[in-house]
């Protein structure tokens, strides 16, 4: 067998079981958030972050670092909050693309808001998230959220008001 191809079949041999550590710990992260959304963790949502954390937020907002991150929190979830309650089932794609300490990965969410003012909506989100592992685990460095401009929940409450 030539040498090349046996290094290279080894290499990969011993880079498969951390590759799967590695998606087991980006998975774990994201149901972290996700029950943190439901408890209105604030500590674990920004532990969960790295420290320039980059979030294109679901209403346009861009918030960047941790200092930012908690204070758009507490805007929308703490004290006097504008959600009352969210409720969110994230389902993460098994596409995880591996750069190094860097992952991307993607997904969605179904999410029912109740928010302050009485209004509840369903939407269906969609995500693109950079993970990157520092040296204690896997943290997310930017997430960018998005919905179907035409078939949404806010749409469907707009028509109905119409």
């Amino acid at each position: 067998m030539d040498p090349r191809i046996a290094t290279l079949a080894g290499v990969l041999v011993l880079a498969a079981p951390a590759l799967a550590g590695d998606e087991r710990a980006i998975r774990e992260v994201f149901t972290s958030v996700e029950r943190a959304v439901r408890d209105r963790d604030k500590v674990t949502l920004i532990d969960s972050a790295t420290e320039n954390h980059l979030m294109i937020s679901k209403n346009g907002e861009t918030v960047v670092g941790k200092a930012a991150l908690a204070a758009y929190l507490d805007k929308m979830i703490g004290y006097a909050p504008s959600i009352k309650s969210l409720q969110s089932t994230v389902e993460m794609s098994p596409d995880i693309r591996y750069y190094g300490e860097i992952a991307v990965t993607h997904g969605h969410s179904q999410d029912h808001y109740a928010f302050a003012d009485g209004l509840e909506l369903e939407l269906t989100t969609f995500w693109t998230a950079t993970v990157a592992r520092d040296t204690e685990r896997w943290r997310i460095a930017a997430v960018h959220y998005s919905f179907n401009l035409f078939d949404n929940g806010m749409l469907d409450t707009a028509r109905r008001g119409m």
